[in-house]
């Protein structure tokens, strides 16, 4: 069986005491880059502390704060259907509508 996911990952930098907002159609992993991150989530009365190289879910069409304890990066992903490009697709289409021309011999009928 093949894999049919591939995985599609944003990097955002925050400064120390940004706060970035999320609310997401889909689910998604946050991970720490290089700084401790603090995490609210709507509904929730538990705030979330991720070290350096941590995850955490977010769930999808909940709002989410997430904040750096010093400047650095951090990574959200999902995973997605895997697509081929434009090119490949018109490609791939062109194959299937090849078919061998036909050979009429003497007058049309």
């Amino acid at each position: 069986m093949t894999n049919k996911l591939t995985k599609i990952q944003y990097v955002y930098s925050l400064q120390q005491d940004d706060v970035l907002a999320l609310k997401l159609s889909s689910a998604h992993t946050l991970t720490a880059g290089s700084t401790r991150l603090w995490i609210t989530r709507a509904h929730d009365a538990t705030d979330y502390w991720l070290a350096p190289g941590e995850s955490l879910q977010l769930e999808p069409h909940r709002q989410h704060w997430v904040s750096a304890e010093a400047s650095g990066d951090i990574l959200i992903g999902r995973a997605a259907p895997r697509r081929l490009g434009a090119w490949r697709q018109l490609l791939a289409r062109a194959g299937h509508l090849r078919r061998p021309a036909q050979q009429h011999c003497g007058a049309p009928t």
